[in-house]
């Protein structure tokens, strides 16, 4: 599912000979993030201040959640597990979860959690996916509970990722891409990108979010010439999203039109040493359901 600027989100089937499926007139000027959820019968999408809900069979509109923001809505994601559970950030500051199952808006909103900052996006990670690991518009990340005892509980907060001396660049500072979820160590990942240097070079790294302070263990980096493929550049502007995928491959996209795909081959000094003390990344696939398989029993959550 994607959509965009012209106000439309539209389904897409990549083995079709046309792969559009349908397409959602919203009415308005932007869409800024959208979701498939309710075992895939359900599209919800997020523009201006409303969140807008579409039957994906039928392509009909099934309602509008016009109260819950008062401001931009910028990520909108169905909860994997708990899949008619929707949850929505915005610039008003607030996270909600909302009950696809009530027809009411009144009676749908089922919580709100105060991020103190408006929201740029969030990750569901960890069992059940009951940790939400937000981000701000100003690159400050905060990782919140949602569980049934814990929702809406601030488990940490790390707000200098982007000052990092890794990531800052003479007078251009870092921004954070995404997190992850590490199943071997229970613990929250935080992929972040530098600044441009004088040479208009940039750098990926990745972050164990652990407390006091959030720590780099590894960077993103090129194959040495001649050990790897012909032809990789990476990355040249701005990343402004990343996925992993089953087996830990993890794909960013940036503004500069590539599609990268990144894998763990303990190359880097950081890395070295992360292996070296038998940390091997684990890292959970993004956007999927719960992961019991092989987890750890005793650790429900990374904090």
């Amino acid at each position: 599912a994607s959509c965009s600027r012209d106000g439309s989100a539209r389904l897409w089937d990549l083995r079709a000979s046309e792969p559009c499926t349908r397409v959602f007139e919203l009415k308005t000027d932007e869409a800024f993030s959208c979701s498939v959820g309710r075992g895939d019968a359900a599209l919800a999408c997020g523009a201006a201040n409303k969140v807008h809900l579409f039957d994906v069979g039928q392509g009909k509109r099934l309602t509008v959640y016009k109260d819950t923001h008062t401001d931009t809505v910028n990520h909108v994601r169905f909860h994997p597990v708990d899949t008619s559970k929707l949850l929505s950030g915005s610039m008003d500051n607030l996270i909600a979860l909302l009950d696809t199952n009530e027809a009411k808006e009144d009676q749908a909103l089922l919580g709100i959690i105060p991020n103190e900052e408006c929201v740029q996006s969030f990750n569901l990670v960890g069992p059940d996916r009951n940790t939400l690991c937000s981000v701000s518009t100003t690159d400050q990340v905060r990782i919140w509970g949602l569980g049934e005892a814990d929702f809406g509980t601030r488990r940490a907060e790390f707000l200098g990722i982007r000052e990092n001396p890794l990531l800052a660049r003479e007078d251009s500072l870092g921004y954070v891409v995404s997190t992850f979820y590490d199943e071997p160590s229970s613990q929250v990942f935080l992929l972040a990108g530098s600044g441009e240097d004088s040479t208009g070079s940039r750098l990926l790294a990745l972050f164990r979010v652990a407390l006091p302070e959030a720590e780099p263990v590894a960077t993103f980096e090129l194959p040495v010439p001649g050990e790897g493929p012909l032809g990789l550049t990476g990355h040249s502007g701005l990343v402004r999203s990343a996925i992993c995928l089953p087996g830990g491959a993890v794909l960013t996209a940036g503004e500069d039109g590539h599609i990268c795909a990144w894998r763990e081959e303990g190359s880097s000094d950081a890395a070295a040493a992360a292996a070296a003390e038998g940390a091997a990344f684990g890292l959970e696939p993004t956007a999927f359901g719960a992961r019991r398989e092989g987890a750890p029993v005793s650790r429900s959550a990374p904090y």
